[in-house]
């Protein structure tokens, strides 16, 4: 079977298909002149929502680097590196999300050994060690941390802007959830007209579509189990 909804262009017609509408209509020029600028950044919104649902309900890893070898620069306390925009083999990933949390690191070394532990921004004068934390676009450690030489960033990556010419970095079965959630947009924008029974239709094509992504999260008969903290005796350690 064909690939769907492979680039913009494709999402754009179904897009129109959704909301009765093409590049004619006088309501859609009236916004959109004849640069589709409207639409396309609808699109883009939509992907954006889509790809945050997405990572959200458990499909972070589709997006999943890793950067190349960290370089950090400054000195204690103040020791950083530039959050990356490629990953280990130069592609355009930027950064969006750290693939790790305060109990698994998103950094390790090249043989899969994790190092440091993740602490909010707002404890960095409280700690020492082999801690880091995110701050602005940059990633920073904390003092007296000692990073090894060959250490890298696991991290979901954010995705590439549309184009008409460019496969979507999307999965296939869930590309519809992109159209539905840039409909919503563009009607919340008046890129589109149809009033109260457009606005229940969109929004219940986004919840059809939002249920069927949530439940091919699951990729296998594992149950989905939240993981308690740690606890010693009768302390519980965040």
């Amino acid at each position: 079977m064909a690939a769907r909804l492979t680039d913009r262009d494709s999402l754009k017609r179904a897009l129109y298909r959704l909301v009765n509408t093409d590049d004619l209509d006088d309501a859609m020029l009236e916004h959109d002149s004849t640069s589709l600028d409207g639409i396309y950044m609808a699109l883009q919104e939509g992907a954006d929502d889509a790809q945050q649902y997405l990572v959200d309900s458990g499909l972070g890893d589709y997006w999943l680097t890793t950067s190349a070898t960290l370089s950090f620069t400054g000195s204690d306390p103040d020791k950083y590196v530039a959050l990356p925009a490629t990953d280990t083999a130069g592609d355009d990933k930027r950064f969006w999300r750290l693939y790790g949390d305060h109990k698994w690191s998103a950094l390790r070394k090249a043989n899969g050994e994790r190092w440091g532990i993740e602490i909010p921004a707002s404890s960095r004068w409280k700690v020492r060690g082999n801690c880091y934390y995110l701050r602005n676009e940059r990633l920073y450690v904390a003092r007296g941390a000692s990073p090894p030489s060959d250490v890298v960033m696991d991290y979901l990556y954010r995705l590439p802007d549309l184009a008409d010419s460019t496969t979507v970095d999307f999965p296939e079965a869930e590309r519809p959830l992109i159209v539905a959630y840039a409909a919503v947009s563009a009607m919340e924008n008046d890129w589109i007209a149809g009033g109260q029974e457009m606005e229940v239709k969109l929004m219940r094509n986004l919840d059809r579509r939002k249920q069927a992504a949530y439940r091919r999260t699951r990729r296998s008969l594992q149950p989905k189990m939240a993981t308690p903290n740690d606890m010693v005796g009768d302390h519980w350690f965040a």
